[in-house]
């Protein structure tokens, strides 16, 4: 070890030339790091969805969800299948073993056995198979209508919703255009719809019936391929195209026509108006009806970039979009929360280096103190040059595994750089103090920080979607480590042993004028810290002082009683074992697998049963909005602080990831204002809030509960 290190001194430029570039290269590669809030990846699990409209549960499940189970039993890799019917969906969920490496191979033996069922009801639409994977929504804009309507009046006259979906629309497409925005979803919107009225009478008229129509419908709004006219000079595609997607082209379908050349429209026979699905779906931002924009950030987009660039858009580019009357606001900003983490990382970062350099100053020395201080950085830098390289991100995950090491970095360091001091003491030169010190201490050093890594690698063989959350905190916690070993080993020394030549530097006379005037310029800047340097030798010899008393007054006679009595020490220990198993079996030390966080969102989903009219969801639901109204204006805000930034309440729809819904489901989630702002955790404001609600009769299920972002769920 010893050649080594000597070899690492005698080429100090070389050495300060690979610090340096660890360094700049290290800023460089954190500033281009991608900021998210969760690791993106995708989940072991396969969503199978096949729209039945009309289908009651028992006939979604004959027709659909059965044949599913059957035909993908067989599939390896499958550890579990569940299947929900409801009216209208057959949904079936399949989660692979965690020995599944390829999941898109599975994914396409599943569609391709779905595909292959031939007994399948005439009426089910397209199916949708998709491997789950954790969607990160970076921004939320809302778009409210005017204030002067009422939600009853706005949702009686469909032109206003219509009105509404195509002004978010229009800012949908916008934001498209936009480079940076590559997924823009809408929630709380219906899907478009056609629809087409003739009166009874009106086809009897005509010895029609509806089948009748909808067949000609059917037939003519179509588009299909003709195939290929090959001549000598070109060749033609042919092409039948009369796909029609507006209400007034749809009108103009010819029914019947006579044989003296009269044609019988649709429009002749009813009326054809552009609406929205026969569903329900109800949606207030603030208490006005509203639509949002969920921006979702993409694996290779910067959350915090997203962000600033859709901020952007809301306060220039939005407004010119809206009619007279409509608001835009910002819903939910999630970059707050990724900044937030960063700002404590750096916070705990700097003063940790502070502290390190404080205590080493007092018992030690301190240029000893300030070298092994910039370990720190230099070693996060490294790990974030290796981060970068393996196309890693800075997200809650890595954050906290950054904050986790941060008080076993300097370990190492400490431990050489006192060692090297002490060799200093015994009267050796700096050069041959450092390389003895290092070396001295090297097989201990070496020995804990591979003790630390081996204890975090079996991290990163976990298995399932847990495995995948957490895989980026053991990589975090060894790069780290094995980078603050280099620099402890090689680095700090070659630091260290070079302040005798200072020293020389320093006793021998400056010759020449431009000499002696260049030292005055340098000790004129350095005054202050050369006064500073004096005043931290003051303490450190008050500090020796007080110590060395301590360890003759205090420690050394204990420790002289438990080497005579050895018995009595090991007692001591095992009681102390016996107390924390203790405390841990008895209850007083708890286990949970993910720290409760405050939650920026909290929300309260409501469900009754299936077949419940849609105004007794929307009486529930404004039931709980005007809980959470009440709440935030008297008893929070009173006392507290406001709570409540924006209330959304939907009805029709509690999960805009979810393909379920009906007027049986509600919803109400409430943006909270930022911590700072409130007195309240998101856990106390959900318990005041489910007291508040109290007792709704005959519903199902009723939940509060808040975004906590770990993969698991609550």
């Amino acid at each position: 070890m010893k050649p080594m290190i000597r070899w690492a001194i005698s080429n100090t430029p070389g050495m300060n030339m690979l610090l340096l570039g660890i360094v700049v290269l290290g800023i460089y590669c954190f500033s281009s790091m991608r900021r998210e809030m969760v690791p993106l990846f995708d989940m072991e699990i396969i969503t199978i969805s096949v729209p039945y409209p009309g289908a009651s549960p028992e006939e979604v499940e004959e027709g659909v969800c059965q044949k599913i189970e059957e035909e993908v039993q067989g599939i390896e890799g499958i550890r579990k299948m569940t299947s929900c019917a409801v009216e209208g969906m057959g949904i079936v969920t399949l989660e692979l073993e965690t020995y599944v490496k390829d999941t898109q191979k599975t994914l396409n033996e599943v569609r391709n056995a779905v595909d292959r069922i031939p007994s399948f009801p005439h009426l089910v639409e397209n199916k949708t198979i998709a491997l789950e994977a954790i969607r990160s929504h970076a921004f939320m804009i809302g778009i409210t209508a005017p204030s002067d309507v009422s939600t009853e009046e706005f949702y009686a006259n469909p032109e206003n919703e219509l009105l509404l979906r195509e002004t978010a629309e229009s800012m949908r497409q916008k934001l498209l255009q936009h480079p940076e925005f590559k997924k823009v979803d809408l929630s709380g919107v219906r899907n478009y719809q056609i629809d087409i009225e003739i009166s009874e009478q009106k086809l009897r008229e005509y010895n029609l019936t509806l089948q009748d129509v909808a067949g000609i419908v059917r037939r003519q709004n179509i588009e299909i391929p003709g195939g290929t006219i090959r001549t000598e000079s070109e060749e033609i595609l042919l092409r039948g195209k009369a796909k029609k997607n507006q209400g007034a082209d749809i009108a103009e379908i010819p029914v019947l026509t006579t044989p003296d050349g009269l044609v019988l429209r649709i429009r002749d026979l009813g009326e054809v108006r552009d609406d929205f699905l026969d569903t329900t779906m109800i949606q207030k931002i603030n208490g006005r009806p509203g639509i949002t924009l969920t921006i979702s950030k993409t694996r290779a987009e910067d959350m915090l970039t997203l962000c600033e660039k859709a901020r952007k858009f809301v306060r220039e580019e939005a407004p010119a979009f809206l009619p007279e009357g409509y608001e835009v606001v910002t819903v939910a900003d999630m970059s707050e929360d990724i900044g937030e983490m960063l700002d404590v990382l750096l916070e705990n970062g700097w003063q940790g280096m502070l502290i390190v350099v404080v205590c080493l100053a007092l018992f030690l020395d301190l240029k000893l103190a300030v070298w092994v201080a910039l370990g720190v950085p230099m070693a996060m830098l490294g790990a974030g040059c290796v981060l970068f390289g393996l196309d890693e991100t800075m997200n809650m995950m890595s954050i906290f595994a950054f904050i986790m090491v941060l008080g076993i970095l300097v370990d190492d360091g400490i431990i050489i750089g006192e060692n090297i001091y002490h060799h200093r003491e015994q009267g050796k030169d700096f050069v041959r103090a450092a390389v003895d010190g290092t070396a001295e201490m090297a097989p201990s050093v070496i020995s804990s920080v591979f003790t630390t890594c081996i204890a975090f690698a079996p991290l990163l063989f976990l298995p399932g979607m847990i495995g995948k959350f957490t895989a980026i905190v053991p990589t975090v916690v060894i790069v780290t480590l094995l980078f603050s070993l280099f620099d402890s080993l090689f680095l700090l020394p070659v630091h260290l042993s070079h302040d005798n030549q200072a020293q020389e530097t320093e006793k021998t006379p400056a010759t020449g004028p431009i000499r002696r005037s260049a030292k005055r310029v340098v000790d004129f800047f350095l005054y202050p810290f050369s006064r500073f340097y004096t005043f931290s030798r003051h303490c450190n010899k008050v500090v020796n002082r007080l110590t060395q008393g301590f360890i003759e007054r205090a420690y050394s006679p204990v420790l002289r009683c438990f080497l005579v009595r050895p018995l009595l020490f090991l007692s001591l220990m095992g009681c102390v074992m016996l107390l924390a198993v203790g405390m841990v079996v008895g209850g007083l030390v708890k286990f949970t697998a993910f720290p409760e966080e405050d939650s920026f969102i909290v929300y309260a989903d409501i469900v009754f049963p299936d077949g419940t009219p849609a105004a007794e969801t929307i009486s529930a639901v404004q039931k709980i909005e005007s809980a959470i109204k009440t709440l935030d204006g008297e008893s929070i805000a009173a006392e507290k602080g406001k709570a409540a930034d924006i209330i959304i309440s939907s009805v029709g729809n509690i999960d805009e990831d979810s393909p379920l819904g009906g007027s049986n489901m509600g919803r109400v989630m409430v943006c909270l204002t930022p911590i700072s702002g409130r007195n309240l955790s998101s856990m106390e404001i959900l318990n005041a809030w489910r007291e508040q609600v109290g007792e709704i009769p005959g519903v199902e299920s009723l939940k509060f509960a808040g975004f906590d972002g770990t993969p698991g769920g609550e």
